[in-house]
């Protein structure tokens, strides 16, 4: 739950109060002609741009135009730590904001005669640029085992409403230390004869309050400026590090996986020569290791297993870096490893003797090399997870051969397999030969006394008994189902397929993922008890039995399965924004919360290569649509005509990208009206075939597609595509278009033509036709970050938006990869 704060508890006169004793900047005041009353009173309304916030916090002391004298900066400090220590000693008895106030006031009547600004210094800056949230969260100006981070939230909290950017503040002493990393050091125990009794450190239980307080939403007032910080490169008596490298290399907590996937995407800009930054949590530490290798640094325990497990699953590319080895040969540096090499050159560091610990090593070194093989190609894998010496085979193929046990043994003398694979592929061209050394596994085959064929069960057997093979990431198996042989071959060469019995005792324990065992029929039970829920992707063939698709249908067949969509946070987000507008529209009361009930639904004119209406009911939701423009004479075959006249109607998609817009549009609005003007899309000219995988069209489909928008009367036009300008002249007929919607109000967007690095300056229609009016899209990757079609300096986009691996599904009758999510639309230039 959040945290809410309860404003209403500070009273106008309170605030009169407290901003009355701020005397000591009355000059300050008086020169920038503002009222430190009304700075205050401002600042707690919501109804302030940001250049009046910085004004109003100069009067509360956030200039250092008089911190520049030693003197002066010792008096803010000794201010920021009486005030600190004030709270400490109170305890628990404050919890308003009130209270805080209350001890702010009563502070300040006690320092009245002494020579302390007191409120005048409260966002000040003191020695070493250190603000007051920095002293507050230095464990030094307290006494040993007497901090409790409870006594001080609330103080936090009413700075951090005044002044949220608190947190961001770095120190001037050549760290550039933030609050969060002060809270994180470990500070030298003082000298003789100094007092002894002053804390060094705080435990880790407080570091970890301090960290889930300020970044967490849960309970915590999940300060985006806090979770920044904690990417602020420090200069620490290590190296250079952040306090990412501080907690992980702690291994003495872990924070909220929402804050871990903000964290990614915040980037840093390390990189020259106009090259996008890369991600905090790919930042190097003194000792040049990434995150995912401190997280794999002995002493190894459940904490560093966490870490090593997020990173890997939240940034895969973490697995292919690279830093030193701590061991050194021969004199000289050690090799660079990867982490899953320098994972195995650490574990021979920690001390096993807890067989539970053991045990999870094992399952993390399984778990990373799950991340490499579905992640990267073989190659690639293979570079990952060994290192010159150690090299193993990820990926077995049988064919053509005659296969027996002991023709397996022989393989392995030479063909060393992991325990972990990539893929497995037996074609349909194996014979197999049960040879005495099979014995044991034939008896077990012999045992189920079921109908068909059970001869791969032996290839099986002895991946899991002699390789110990324990995951396969993807199964593919020949067995008369395929595309290259029909059921009447396998007759005729004497092959039966494999029984259900087989299949099952075959995928047991092995934790497929992608499943393609060709065989006809295959029950959903058997799928379920054989490779269980690890299954993500599955191939299924079918002979036309109503009984196999209803028992594939059935409540106890395939749904039993995990979904394969993974849905994706903005995702969820935008569900639960749908729904909580929904029910709120469905309350008798919401006029009186300001919602008030529309006459009529939104309209979106979504101008795109069709929709496929009946795709996710979005039939509800199409008012009307049009396509089959008016065209003048074009360089179009009859051939390329006849071939695209399908898709004239405004109810087909050619690519799908069209219904993805309408699925996603209707998924964030769900009661949306909406207007499809289908362009005419054709064919561009280009690649092996003659065509790319490009589509283009018409100037004048797009022209009067927008005029089209302009009669119905819709709200928003959406067009999530850019024609390149070229050289030709303006486009007189769109131009009218666009300046017709832009006079009627009509909200218009348009797409970044993603042309890659090096293009920083965007004349794309329609953008280029309506500057300021037009709200321009950039693509995002489906973790938030600018995708790298984008360049950098790019300053068009007014809003990124994920874009590109949606992870939906939309089967087109030209689309060469139905199982696959839609290619992204790339617009050529037009035809004219």
């Amino acid at each position: 739950m959040s945290v809410n704060v309860d404003y209403t508890t500070v009273s106008a006169g309170d605030v009169d109060n407290f901003v009355q004793n701020l005397d000591a900047r009355g000059t300050l005041a008086n020169e920038t002609q503002l009222s430190t009353t009304e700075a205050l009173n401002k600042l707690f309304s919501s109804q302030i741009d940001t250049q009046q916030r910085k004004e109003f916090l100069e009067v509360l002391g956030t200039e250092d135009d008089y911190t520049s004298l030693q003197e002066e900066q010792w008096k803010v400090t000794s201010m920021h730590r009486a005030l600190a220590n004030k709270f400490q000693e109170i305890g628990m008895k404050t919890t308003t904001d009130k209270d805080v106030l209350d001890v702010l006031l009563n502070d300040e009547r006690e320092n009245n005669e002494k020579d302390i600004k007191f409120l005048a210094y409260l966002f000040a800056c003191g020695w070493g640029g250190f603000n007051i949230l920095h002293t507050i969260l230095n464990p030094t100006i307290y006494k040993n085992n007497s901090f409790s981070f409870d006594a001080v939230k609330p103080l936090i909290r009413f700075l951090l409403l005044i002044y949220p950017d608190l947190p961001a503040g770095t120190s001037t002493d050549g760290k550039k230390q933030p609050p969060i990393f002060v809270a994180l050091q470990t500070y030298p125990s003082p000298r003789p004869g100094k007092d002894n009794n002053q804390a060094t450190e705080f435990t880790s239980s407080v570091k970890e309050s301090i960290i889930r307080y300020l970044c967490e939403t849960e309970n915590g007032l999940g300060s985006k400026s806090a979770i920044k910080s904690l990417a602020q490169t420090v200069s620490d008596n290590t190296g250079r590090c952040n306090a990412i490298h501080k907690i992980i290399s702690s291994a003495d907590f872990d924070i909220s996986e929402t804050v871990l996937r903000e964290l990614r995407n915040i980037m840093i800009s390390e990189r020259q020569h106009g090259q996008p930054g890369i991600c905090c949590l790919e930042t190097r530490d003194g000792q040049d290791r990434m995150c995912l290798h401190i997280a794999l640094t002995a002493p190894l325990n459940k904490r560093s297993i966490w870490w090593a497990e997020r990173l890997a699953e939240l940034l895969p590319d973490l697995l292919r870096a690279t830093c030193p080895s701590a061991i050194k040969k021969q004199g000289k540096n050690g090799e660079q490893l990867t982490p899953l090499q320098y994972f195995a050159e650490q574990r021979l560091q920690t001390e096993e003797s807890d067989e539970k610990l053991g045990s999870k090593l094992g399952d993390l070194e399984a778990f990373l090399k799950r991340q490499c093989l579905i992640n990267f190609k073989i190659d690639t894998c293979k570079s990952i997870m060994y290192g010159k010496d150690t090299a193993k085979e990820i990926f077995l193929t049988l064919d053509d051969d005659i296969i027996s046990w002991e023709f397996l043994e022989s393989q392995k003398l030479h063909y060393k397999l992991d325990t972990s694979l990539k893929r497995v592929h037996i074609l349909n061209s194996v014979s197999i030969h049960w040879d005495e050394f099979s014995l044991e596994a034939r008896k077990i085959a012999t045992s189920w006394k079921c109908a068909g064929n059970f001869d791969l069960f032996m290839v099986f057997f002895w991946l899991k008994h002699e390789i110990k093979v324990k995951k396969i990431v993807e199964v593919v198996v020949d067995d008369g189902a395929g595309e290259e042989e029909s059921p009447n071959d396998i007759s005729e060469i004497g092959k039966k397929p494999h029984s259900d019995q087989a299949i099952i005792e075959c995928l047991k324990g092995l934790a497929v993922e992608t499943l393609n065992w060709k065989r006809m029929d295959i029950p959903a039970e058997v799928i379920i008890e054989g490779a269980g829920k690890n299954v993500r992707r599955l191939h299924l063939y079918c002979s036309g039995s109503q009984a196999v698709l209803q028992s594939w249908a059935d409540s106890n067949g395939l749904s039993k399965l995990e979904n394969g969509f993974e849905e994706q946070d903005w995702l969820k987000c935008m569900d639960e924004f749908a729904d909580i507008m929904e029910a709120v529209e469905q309350q008798p009361d919401s006029a009186s919360i300001g919602i008030q009930k529309s006459t009529r639904p939104i309209r979106v004119a979504l101008i795109d290569d069709g929709v496929k209406t009946s795709y996710a009911g979005l039939d509800n939701n199409i008012h009307t649509g049009r396509s089959g423009w008016q065209q003048s004479d074009s360089p179009t075959t009859q051939t390329e005509n006849s071939q695209w006249e399908h898709f004239r109607n405004y109810n087909s998609s050619h690519t799908g990208h069209g219904t993805v817009m309408a699925y996603y549009i209707k998924r964030v609005c769900p009661r949306v009206s909406l207007y499809v003007a289908k362009l005419d899309c054709k064919p561009h000219r280009g690649g092996a075939s003659g065509y790319s995988a490009n589509v283009t069209f018409s100037i004048d489909s797009v022209a009067q597609a927008i005029e089209w928008a302009v009669e119905q009367d819709v709200d928003i036009i959406s067009m999530s595509w850019a024609i390149e300008k070229g050289n030709t002249p303006p486009y007189n007929r769109l131009w009218d278009a666009v300046q017709h919607a832009v006079e009627k109000n009509i909200i218009l967007f348009c797409a970044n033509p993603d042309r890659g690095t090096g293009y920083t300056e965007i004349d794309t229609y329609p953008l280029f036709l309506g500057p300021g009016h037009i709200i321009c899209v950039g693509a995002a990757t489906q973790s938030g970050v600018r995708w790298n079609q984008i360049d950098a300096n790019d300053k068009t986009c007014k809003f990124f938006l994920p874009g590109v691996e949606l992870g939906i599904q939309v089967d087109t009758k030209q689309r060469r990869n139905p199982d696959g999510p839609p290619r992204e639309w790339c617009v050529s230039p037009c035809l004219t």
